[in-house]
């Protein structure tokens, strides 16, 4: 990681994916805010790896294509500007909401492209058809996200006891969840009651693809 931190340090449009057998939240943490693109865990899948691969060098092709649209408009050795892309911002939802380092993180990041790309229109999309393009196995896939998707809400609540004013917990205590289930995990994780907040993987994916959009529109702006 100490490598992939001074080689982007160089070459910041470099592009790295991990393979380990190390399933560490911190390591892995760790290795996303050094700049790593995808980090996969083993056992490893060939279709997952044959699908990043193909979306790390399709993402590499866009952005030279950007950057040779920005030539002949403005002229000069223009850099394309990696906070227009999508997985970046989408990063840093899941860096805000604690799970960067979670399993699911990568098939989060993966599923939510498919939904930008389709538009943000149809919300009655179906998962299970989506996992299918990716993996031989969509059950596994959907589990790694849900129980991802658990951990945020569990950290969601614990903000929210904290401070119900932060930022962090206002922004996406209702865009990503139901509030009512959030409000659940409070008095769960105060030992009200012994009943969790459930998330609905659906509503979550699409807020996420909102957020995404609009993190990458406030970019674009700046």
């Amino acid at each position: 990681m100490s490598l992939v931190k001074e080689i982007k340090d160089i070459y910041p449009d470099i592009q790295f994916i991990m393979i380990s057998q190390v399933n560490s939240k911190d390591m892995i943490a760790k290795a996303y805010k050094n700049g790593i693109e995808y980090y996969i865990t083993k056992p490893i899948n060939a279709i997952e790896i044959e699908t990043i691969i193909n979306k790390v060098t399709n993402n590499i092709e866009r952005e030279k294509k950007i950057n040779n649209i920005r030539q002949l408009i403005g002229g000069g050795n223009i850099k394309s500007n990696r906070k227009q892309n999508y997985e970046i911002c989408l990063k840093k939802v899941l860096y805000r909401l604690g799970i960067i380092g979670e399993a699911g993180s990568t098939d989060l990041i993966i599923i939510v492209d498919n939904i930008i790309k389709n538009g943000l229109k149809n919300k009655n999309f179906s998962l299970k058809q989506i996992c299918k393009k990716y993996t031989d196995n969509p059950k596994t896939m959907e589990q790694r996200m849900r129980r991802a998707a658990n951990v945020a809400i569990e950290n969601i609540a614990s903000i929210g006891l904290e401070d119900f004013m932060n930022e962090i917990f206002m922004d996406y205590s209702n865009s990503l969840f139901n509030f009512e289930q959030v409000r659940i995990e409070m008095n769960y994780l105060k030992g009200i009651t012994s009943k969790r907040g459930k998330v609905d993987l659906k509503k979550f994916l699409y807020g996420l693809a909102y957020h995404c959009e609009k993190i990458n529109t406030e970019y674009s702006e700046n």
